[in-house]
C-alpha cells in the first residue's frame, strides 16, 4: 500500500541557498519597487545611512498591509505563479521580497501601515541559524523606535504605506572605508537602473515619483521619443490566447542629431551597438533590453534599432519570465512574426547610418574620404577637394608631390580588417582625436584668410556639411558672417 511522508526543508540551509539566486544590488531594489507600484504607490523614497549601523530603506505611500497580509507576504512562495492576478500586478512567484532582500543582506524588516494599524516582521538569518526553523521576528512600537529609522515617523504620520529596511550587509567588503566606497558605487548603479526600467512610470510624474535620499530619479527614455529625428514605425499587434502583444519599433536619430545629454542617457556612444534589440516590457516595466534573442547579430548598421514589445502578465508562462524578472524567452508562436515585423526597421537603420543627408539646395556632404567602387574592388582615397586639404596643398605647391605620396601611403595602409574586428567585437569605442583642440573657429578664420573668393564661396555654401571639424551653431553663424564680409571686401 502506498503511503506518504512529509519532509520539510532545513530552514538554515535552504534560505542560505536562496541568497545565491542571482540578483544584482540594483535588480534586487527594483524587485521591491515592483511591490510598491503594485500597491498603488505614487511616491517611493529610497534612503540609506552609512552610520555605525548602516541600513537602506525603501518607503512608499501605497496601500500597506494588515497583519494577515503581512504574514502572507513574508511567506516564501506566497503566491502561485499560475494563478491569474490583477492586470497591473508586477509580481509573479511570491518570492521577490524575500529572495531579493536576502540576496543583499542578512536581515530585512518590513514595517507596514493599513487602517491606522502598524505591523512589522523580519527575516533574520542569524536568528534562523540559531533556531533552524521558519520563524520571523516580530516588533512592537518600542522596538521600531529603537531602529532610529528616519522613514518610520513619516509612516506613522501618513494614512498607509510600507517600509522595507535592509541591514547586516555581509556581502560588501569589510572595513568601514571599503564598505562605504562599495555601497556608494552600488547606489550610483541603482539610479541609472531605476531611471531606465521604470521610465514609462516616471515620464508621467502624476503616476509615480521615485527619489534616493530626497533626490528625484529622472526617466531615461531608450527610444528618445522627444527627439524630432527619432522615427517611430507602425505599431503592430499579435494575439496569443486572446491576449495582446504590442510591438512598436523605433529608429534612433543619427548620432549627429543627438544632444550630449541624450548620448549620455543612452550610456555613451559605445553602448549604441550593444543596446540595440528588443525592449521587453511587462505591464510597462522594462524587464529585458538590448537583445535580439539570437534572431539577428548585433550589427553596426542596426545599432539604432530599438523594438518596444509590450506583454501582459497573463503570458508569463509563455515567455518563461524568471524570479528576478530579468530573463525571458520569445515564444515560438510569435518568434517568426516578430522577425518579419522588424525587418523594415533594420533596413531603415541602415539608411540612417549610411545616408549623410542633403540640404534644401542639395549641397553635397564634403567627406575627408572618397569611396570609389569599380567592378571588382572598393577603395578609399583622401578627398583632395576637402577645404582643409585643398588649402594645405595650395599653400605647399613646392611639396605637393611629396604630400600626395604620403596620401597614397595612408590610403594603401588603412587597417580595415582591424577596424572591422574592433567594431565587431565592440572592444572599445573607436575614438576620433580632436583635430584642432579648442581652436576650431580660429583655424577656420585662418583658412578663410588664406583662401581666394571662389574657395571662400565653396566653404560658405557647404560649411555645415564639411567633415573633420566641429563647430557649434553659434560658431557657424559667426564664421558665415565673417566669410560674407570677406566676399564683400569688408574686414
Amino acid at each position: 500500500m502506498q503511503t506518504n511522508r512529509k519532509i520539510l526543508p532545513d530552514a538554515k540551509s535552504l534560505i542560505e541557498s536562496l541568497r545565491s539566486i542571482g540578483y544584482s544590488f540594483e535588480s534586487a531594489i527594483a524587485d521591491l519597487l515592483d511591490n510598491s507600484i503594485s500597491a498603488n504607490s505614487s511616491e517611493i523614497d529610497i534612503m540609506f545611512d552609512l552610520g555605525p549601523s548602516p541600513y537602506l530603506s525603501i518607503f512608499d505611500n501605497g496601500n500597506g498591509m494588515n497583519e494577515n497580509k503581512l504574514y502572507e507576504a513574508m511567506k516564501f512562495g506566497s503566491r502561485d505563479p499560475n494563478l491569474s492576478r490583477n492586470k497591473n500586478d508586477l509580481g509573479r512567484f511570491g518570492l521577490g521580497l524575500k529572495s531579493a532582500s536576502l540576496s543583499q543582506c542578512r536581515e530585512f524588516i518590513v514595517i507596514t501601515k493599513s487602517n491606522g494599524e502598524i505591523h512589522s516582521g523580519s527575516w533574520d538569518l542569524d536568528y534562523i541559524s540559531q533556531v533552524n526553523d521558519w520563524r520571523i521576528k516580530l516588533f512592537d512600537s518600542k522596538d521600531l523606535e529603537k531602529l532610529s529609522l528616519k522613514h518610520y515617523n513619516q509612516l506613522v504620520a501618513q494614512k498607509s504605506g510600507t517600509i522595507v529596511m535592509w541591514r547586516k550587509f555581509d556581502r560588501l567588503n569589510e572595513g568601514k572605508n571599503e564598505f562605504n566606497k562599495n555601497f556608494l558605487e552600488k547606489i550610483e548603479k541603482i539610479e541609472d537602473h531605476l531611471s531606465l526600467i521604470f521610465h514609462r512610470f516616471l515620464e508621467n510624474e502624476s503616476n509615480l515619483k521615485i527619489s534616493i535620499n530626497g533626490n528625484k530619479v529622472k526617466a531615461i527614455d531608450p527610444f528618445l521619443k522627444e527627439n524630432l529625428a527619432t522615427q517611430k514605425k507602425e505599431t503592430q499587434i499579435k494575439l496569443i490566447d486572446k491576449e495582446k502583444i504590442v510591438v512598436t519599433p523605433y529608429i534612433l536619430p543619427h548620432i549627429n542629431k543627438m544632444s550630449k545629454e541624450e548620448i549620455l542617457s543612452l550610456g555613451g556612444k559605445s553602448k549604441l551597438k550593444q543596446n540595440q534589440g528588443y525592449y521587453i516590457y511587462r505591464n510597462k516595466r522594462l524587464i529585458i533590453w538590448g537583445k535580439w534573442f539570437n534572431q539577428y547579430p548585433k550589427a553596426e548598421l542596426a545599432k539604432l534599432v530599438r523594438v518596444q514589445v509590450d506583454i501582459p502578465n497573463t503570458l508569463d508562462y509563455l515567455w518563461e519570465i524568471d524570479v528576478k524578472k530579468s530573463q525571458a524567452v520569445i515564444p515560438s508562436s510569435i518568434r517568426k512574426n516578430l522577425g518579419m515585423m522588424i525587418n523594415e526597421s533594420l533596413n531603415t537603420s541602415h539608411k540612417v547610418l549610411t545616408y549623410r543627408g542633403t540640404k534644401k539646395n542639395r549641397q553635397e556632404y564634403i567627406s575627408v574620404w572618397n569611396r570609389i567602387e569599380d567592378r571588382e574592388f572598393i577603395r578609399y582615397e583622401i578627398n583632395q577637394n576637402h577645404p582643409i586639404i585643398k588649402n594645405y596643398l595650395e599653400s605647399n605647391l613646392e611639396n605637393v608631390e611629396a604630400i600626395k605620396t604620403i596620401f597614397r601611403l595612408i590610403q594603401n595602409n588603412i587597417p580595415s580588417y582591424q577596424l572591422y574586428l574592433d567594431e565587431a567585437e565592440n572592444v572599445k569605442t573607436i575614438s576620433k582625436s580632436d583635430l584642432f583642440d579648442s581652436s576650431h573657429l580660429d583655424f577656420w578664420i585662418q583658412l578663410i584668410d588664406s583662401s581666394n573668393n571662389k574657395d571662400r564661396k565653396t566653404i560658405l555654401d557647404n560649411l555645415s556639411n564639411v567633415e573633420g571639424v566641429i563647430l557649434s551653431d553659434e560658431e557657424i553663424e559667426k564664421l558665415s558672417n565673417y566669410i560674407r564680409r570677406k566676399l564683400n571686401g569688408s574686414k
